[in-house]
């Protein structure tokens, strides 16, 4: 079928306005596994990529320097290194309900899910519908969890 590959690649054409999420659970557990995504995103320079990651010092190392113009990233709170994150980051915290997030004054990203890179930070999102793991969440947020297990302070006020 002539005309339905790049001559150069023998790759399908890519259609602009493609948005791909990378992961949907799971994050970047390397740099050679960053490094491998950004080689990615590079080749495919009319697709936009998001992904949300709670590696903050692997993206302030190969990301921040130099980032791709076609790719987003959303740094959720409730990891080990939510301390490295200020105002300034796009963030976005796990809550235990969609009315909490009303609550918190956050904007929520429910519907749909690109408002969590292409809307107003900070984002809020309801966990899942896991009933052991929303009766282990309680009433806090995934970045409160995580700094009451560290037994630290949370870093800062979302609706502030």
């Amino acid at each position: 079928m002539a005309g339905r590959h790049d001559p150069g690649t023998g790759a399908p054409p890519i259609a602009a306005g493609i948005r791909v999420r990378i992961h949907d659970g799971g994050d970047f557990y390397s740099p050679r596994y960053l490094d491998a995504w950004l080689t990615v995103i590079a080749a495919s320079p009319h697709v936009g990529f998001y992904t949300y990651t709670k590696e903050v010092e692997l993206f302030r190392m190969l990301v921040e320097p130099a980032p791709p113009p076609n790719l987003k990233w959303v740094f959720s709170l409730g990891g080990t290194q939510d301390v490295l994150l200020t105002r300034a980051d796009r963030i976005a915290d796990v809550f235990p309900t969609e009315s909490a997030i009303e609550r918190s004054q956050l904007y929520s990203q429910a519907a749909p899910d690109l408002l969590a890179v292409d809307g107003p930070s900070p984002v809020g999102m309801a966990s899942n519908n896991i009933p052991k793991l929303k009766r282990r969440q309680g009433d806090r947020t995934f970045g409160q969890w995580q700094a009451e297990t560290e037994g630290r302070a949370f870093p800062f006020d979302l609706a502030a």
